[in-house]
């Protein structure tokens, strides 16, 4: 990995995408791994309440407890097989837009090769002169000359230019855009699905609560 400062108010270069891209990429990949064990779980759940749809058929209301409950595993199926479209600012990052959870993984497979094939090279490019002006830096301070700082002065520059875009803003737009294609492209997508995970998990507890409460009753 190259190790970047954020940088600061005495020295303003350095950048942190390099490890939030990485990091990012191994959370959505725990994500999608959590999706997919509640997809499991869910479809055994489905099958349970189908069966206990049939032992409680003359309790009206336990068939409308189980009815909902096996609605919201339908509302999170549904999503997972229908992701809704990607917005306009990433239409065009990725070969193909996401349509439905088997999608997200070859999605997340060429942002990862987007982070280690274009991000990184560039990274590590910005990082050995960010280390050559740190020298420069550092021997100005020691010994502030006209010559060490008009030197320290020009890699500076050559460093942030805008235009032509020098080695930071190439990084820095570089990973910007991978980053959008994960937060827009495919945790977007994955924080909905937990989410719908959640409340689904929350229902079908609650009712089978409801469920032993009304059959503790009934005895």
């Amino acid at each position: 990995m190259v190790e970047l400062g954020a940088g600061g108010r005495s020295n303003p270069l350095g950048i942190w995408y390099d490890k939030t891209s990485l990091t990012f990429t191994k959370e959505v990949m725990d994500q999608m791994s959590e999706v997919a064990r509640h997809a499991r779980v869910f479809q055994q759940e489905d099958g349970r309440l189908s069966c206990m749809a049939s032992c409680f058929c003359d309790n009206p209301r336990a068939v409308q407890w189980i009815a909902h409950s096996r609605s919201m595993i339908e509302q999170f199926f549904a999503y997972a097989e229908n992701l809704p479209p990607a917005s306009q600012r990433t239409a065009d990052s990725l070969p193909c837009d996401p349509q439905k959870f088997s999608d997200l993984l070859p999605a997340i497979m060429y942002v990862e090769d987007e982070i280690q094939e274009v991000n990184m090279p560039c990274i590590v490019k910005y990082a050995r002169l960010l280390h050559n002006y740190e020298i420069l830096r550092a021997s100005c301070i020691a010994g502030k000359t006209e010559e060490n700082k008009h030197a320290m002065d020009e890699m500076y520059l050559k460093i942030t230019s805008f235009h032509p875009p020098g080695p930071l803003y190439q990084a820095m737009n570089t990973l910007r855009g991978t980053l959008d294609v994960m937060q827009y492209k495919i945790e977007a997508h994955l924080l909905n699905l937990l989410t719908l995970a959640d409340s689904a998990g929350e229902v079908i507890s609650m009712t089978d609560y409801a469920l032993a409460k009304d059959a503790d009753h009934a005895d």
